[in-house]
């Protein structure tokens, strides 16, 4: 009955009914049958308006969520290189910096060493060359006054002196040769000194320009390498902010895209979700409303045969409506 269905359609017949029971009640029932018909058939219609676009929306949803993810991880990864490539440029920076600092200290300290070392082969120089000329002059001396003889004429003093055995005054002076063998020692080895600070000072000169001149060739290697390292990140840095910045703007046009499919599917959420039961329970309920306005129909038709041919006709009309919804 009407209360069992809950039919509002069955309930208005039955009042109908009340009011004339006979006049026109198959007409209504039958007009009643189309009218449940119709709305079963635009409610297919509907469904698969629904399902479509449910479909469209949720698959719009799901791709986008996807390159939200995916390019959200990019703009992450790129954030993270420009962050450290602006930390490698400001260290090389630092590195190059520190590098010409300790190139220029080096440089004015190897000028005051090495105007150290040429004042002291200078002094040292001048002190052989001075030494030398001493050491030649007493040579000289006492070589000739080794080999001196005087030629005085005899006196009777000469001869008595002579013949007393006490030599007179007679001969030339020799020198004190002794002496002379000392002093010239002497002198010999302050010469071997100035010789061997001019030596040691030569070496040390040598080994200090040597040694600054590896120093200044791989300090300015590594400048130069260190400015090359500091244009390619200058460069990197400019490509990865320019990525980053088509990053964010695509990754700001799929949130919308998103955002647009969620909007969808909270717009159809009404129409195709929140109905109040699922398609499959209205499409029942209509059923079982059509069948019960048939039985009707057949209960207001007289005789045996015509109550045979209506079920036969409603069975026909059940698997009809059953093969339309499959």
């Amino acid at each position: 009955n009407a209360a069992d269905l809950h039919s509002t359609e069955i309930s208005l017949l039955a009042m109908r009914i009340a009011e004339d029971p006979f006049a026109k009640v198959k007409v209504l029932i039958q007009q009643l049958i189309e009218r449940l018909l119709t709305e079963s058939k635009n409610e297919a219609t509907q469904k698969g308006w629904c399902d479509t676009e449910l479909g469209k929306a949720r698959h719009s949803r799901d791709a986008r969520h996807k390159d939200v993810v995916s390019l959200t991880a990019d703009t992450e990864m790129m954030e993270a290189k420009k962050a450290k490539l602006i930390v490698e440029k400001d260290t090389l920076n630092t590195e190059i910096v520190e590098l010409m600092s300790a190139l220029t200290n080096a440089t004015n300290d190897r000028g005051e060493e090495k105007a150290d070392h040429e004042a002291t082969m200078k002094t040292a120089q001048e002190g052989l060359t001075a030494l030398e000329e001493a050491i030649r002059v007493l040579k000289d001396f006492y070589s000739s006054a080794s080999r001196a003889t005087v030629l005085v004429q005899a006196s009777p003093v000469d001869e008595d002196m002579a013949a007393a055995g006490t030599g007179g005054f007679g001969g030339a002076y020799q020198g004190n040769q002794a002496q002379g063998e000392g002093i010239l020692g002497l002198l010999a080895t302050i010469k071997s000194d100035f010789e061997r600070t001019l030596s040691e000072t030569e070496a040390a000169e040598k080994e200090s320009y040597t040694d600054f001149a590896a120093f200044s060739k791989e300090t300015k290697a590594s400048i130069s390498a260190k400015k090359t390292g500091v244009k390619n990140a200058e460069a990197d840095l400019v490509t990865t902010s320019g990525d980053l910045v088509a990053t964010l703007m695509d990754l700001q046009q799929n949130q919308k895209l998103m955002d647009n499919a969620l909007e969808a599917l909270e717009k159809l959420r009404p129409a195709c979700i929140d109905t109040g039961m699922s398609y499959e329970e209205r499409v029942q309920r209509r059923e079982a409303e059509i069948e019960a306005l048939k039985q009707a129909l057949c209960v207001l038709d007289e005789g045996d045969k015509e109550i045979a041919e209506c079920n036969h006709a409603m069975f026909l009309q059940r698997r009809k409506i059953g093969r339309a919804h499959v």
